[in-house]
């Protein structure tokens, strides 16, 4: 299947949960803007932004990869959080908790939190970042350098100074 093809599926696996949904839960749902942004080793995300609808984020490498599975799995799963989140009305409930798991039962799915995918094609190779303190240098993530850069301060454990960048 072309990239094309693969997002066409995803989208049509994600309206047919929902349908299933409305089948089994008795209630109309609102659709969902699904994305194919993801990298690395997360295969989906359902996102609850305070400002906005949901949406759905899946990762195209790994839906290539594992295409009948994740069109079954993968996706009921991530419709399922989106499903909890109507069914329960409140932002803060567990994202794998009861409530989620009674949804993917309601599904025929196993509730299963992570996949098994191989994941070596989808990763990205880690990039690091220079920095240093008085005796030695240090290799940052991109996580560490951007907290630093809102102000997290990092200390050399041997010559307790404050690392900066190079």
């Amino acid at each position: 299947m072309t990239d094309a093809e693969l997002r066409r599926a995803a989208e049509h696996a994600v309206e047919r949960y929902f349908a299933l949904a409305e089948e089994r839960f008795g209630r109309v749902f609102n659709r969902v803007e699904v994305f194919f942004d993801l990298r690395g080793r997360t295969a989906g995300q359902a996102w609850f932004p305070a400002d906005g609808p949901p949406f759905l984020r899946f990762n195209l490498e790994l839906l290539k990869g594992n295409q009948e599975d994740f069109l079954i799995r993968t996706v009921g799963h991530e419709v399922a959080h989106v499903v909890d989140r109507v069914i329960a009305g409140r932002a803060r409930i567990r994202p794998h908790g009861p409530s989620w798991r009674a949804v993917m039962a309601a599904f025929g799915l196993p509730a299963n939190r992570c996949h098994q995918y191989q994941t070596t094609p989808a990763r990205q190779p880690r990039r690091t970042f220079p920095f240093r303190c008085e005796c030695r240098q240090w290799q940052f993530t991109i996580v560490r350098k951007r907290r630093h850069a809102r102000g997290v301060v990092y200390s050399c454990p041997k010559c307790q100074k404050a690392l900066r960048p190079e």
